[in-house]
């Protein structure tokens, strides 16, 4: 793979306010466009942040003045907009995958408790637009049949797979003054008439002995009717990253009982290609303290060379337990790299970076060649 150019896309919306620019995703339209979207707020996971849009076409890639349509609509709620992850479901009609907050009225709560490790009230909410992004509909919120009032961040837009049904994925928390073992599952909520309604709750992966916590499940349709899964993989003693891993299933419903090490450390966001052909996009913030893409033509059973596109200057501190890392989480300057295929042979990137007092997001172009 090659870097083909490169930018920044968001350095703030209010430099009085949204001075943290970070977590960005992309969806590309049928119409040629981009749109990205990321969180913006005075501070990471913020009470008072909130997700921004920007689009762009693809031949220049200048980013409009970033819109945040749904800063109103949760403030109202007493909610807050943690990342919205957005797919063009058919021409024109966007899907967006809201990760809602409720900082329970109070600003200085963090957003992982150090003690429990327990997380802040989740929600998943869906909004709709018909006209390619440029309005939306009321947000409505989404339950799972299978765990209650537990917390439920998404992390990735909706799947569309060939039978018709469409994935949401998403993982399970901890209420935040809940003390003991965190039971984390990583799931997806399923639709089969459109979008309309999600009413099974299926499980791509668990630990039944909790050691180990398969974070950030992303999913990706794949020829042939299947799904591929990726995972962030931490140990739920230490609190450290381990070898991301992956999973596939034949049909959207089965999935390996354990999903297979990739071999490399890090944050992992799985581009489809062509049949077997993906290119993740990953972070590691402790070892190569960098953002990178690898290539596989073979579902991640093995990599070619890492191309890195950004490199930080200080590793990530190294937690002693899971309540440490979580901790830390808000006090990283850089990462969550995720992006699209825009073009035969070419992706488009996004990722944030910056300090301790500001973050912006970036993106760049690369080439994936035939033979990578």
């Amino acid at each position: 793979m090659r870097l083909v150019n490169s930018g920044v896309l968001h350095t703030g919306v209010d430099p009085a306010r949204d001075v943290f620019s970070c977590f960005p995703s992309l969806c590309r339209l049928h119409s040629g466009e981009i749109i990205a979207s990321f969180q913006v707020g005075p501070t990471k996971n913020h009470m008072y942040c909130t997700a921004a849009f920007s689009r762009s076409n693809l031949d220049e890639l200048r980013w409009s003045a970033a819109e945040t349509p749904f800063r109103d609509w949760a403030t109202v709620r007493g909610l807050t907009v943690h990342a919205a992850y957005l797919s063009e479901v058919e021409p024109g009609r966007i899907l967006a995958a809201l990760q809602l907050c409720d900082h329970l009225g109070d600003p200085s709560l963090p957003y992982f408790n150090s003690e429990t490790g327990g997380l802040l009230p989740m929600r998943i909410g869906l909004c709709e637009s018909t006209d390619g992004g440029w309005t939306w509909g009321e947000p409505r919120f989404l339950e799972s049949d299978l765990f209650g009032d537990v917390p439920m961040p998404v992390h990735s837009p909706v799947v569309c797979m060939a039978n018709g049904e469409m994935y949401l994925s998403f993982e399970t928390s901890k209420p935040y003054d809940q003390p003991g073992v965190w039971v984390h599952h990583a799931a997806y909520l399923v639709s089969a008439d459109g979008g309309r309604t999600w009413g099974e709750t299926r499980v791509a992966a668990h630990d039944r002995e909790d050691l180990v916590l398969y974070g950030d499940p992303r999913m990706v349709a794949l020829s042939g009717g299947r799904c591929l899964a990726s995972f962030w993989v931490i140990d739920n003693v230490t609190g450290m990253t381990r070898t991301a891993a992956m999973s596939v299933s034949p049909d959207g419903r089965t999935w390996p009982e354990v999903p297979a090490g990739t071999g490399i450390v890090g944050q992992p966001w799985p581009i489809p290609m062509d049949d077997d052909e993906i290119v993740v996009v990953m972070v590691d913030r402790y070892e190569e303290k960098a953002v990178f893409a690898v290539h596989s033509s073979d579902l991640g059973q093995s990599f070619g060379e890492k191309l890195v596109v950004y490199r930080h200057g200080q590793a990530a501190e190294t937690p002693d337990n899971v309540e440490d890392w979580l901790t830390e989480i808000n006090d990283w300057a850089f990462g969550l790299p995720s992006g699209v295929r825009v073009d035969d042979r070419e992706i488009l990137i996004v990722w944030y970076a910056g300090s301790s007092t500001e973050t912006s997001v970036y993106w760049a172009r690369l080439h994936v060649p035939l033979e990578a």
